[in-house]
């Protein structure tokens, strides 16, 4: 199974009630259109940010405040590297590539994206 993870944050300014609103109920019906066809599924995960204040004796932190790095999480799952690759190239060199991007701009910090593409590896599920 192949994917695509991203993080995002929320555009300065935005309340992350516009934040959750716009990306699901806007972007996420554009993504829908515009990408289901080739992926077998999409997610959105927001930050609980009322999960807060552990720290583990090994020093890493979780913690979910309001100085988490970012808002939100965004998964897409594939069965081939064939339409990975189709959702790749329609992300990066389409109008409607070009298209989700001017939507993300309306509430998502572009300049803040971090993208992840890989090959899932199922431990448990």
């Amino acid at each position: 199974m192949y994917k695509i993870v991203g993080l995002f944050k929320k555009k300065p300014g935005i309340t992350d009630e516009e934040f959750s609103r716009q990306w699901k109920e806007v972007h996420g019906a554009l993504v829908m259109k515009k990408q289901k066809p080739l992926g077998i599924k999409y997610t959105q995960t927001y930050g609980l940010k009322k999960v807060s204040g552990y720290t583990k004796t090994n020093g890493i932190k979780f913690d979910h405040s309001e100085e988490q790095e970012y808002d939100a999480i965004a998964e897409t799952w594939f069965t081939d590297y064939d339409s990975l690759k189709a959702v790749i190239d329609l992300l990066f060199t389409t109008e409607t590539g070009q298209e989700l991007l001017e939507d993300w701009e309306k509430f998502g910090d572009v300049k803040s994206f971090v993208i992840y593409i890989g090959e899932e590896t199922v431990i448990y599920g």
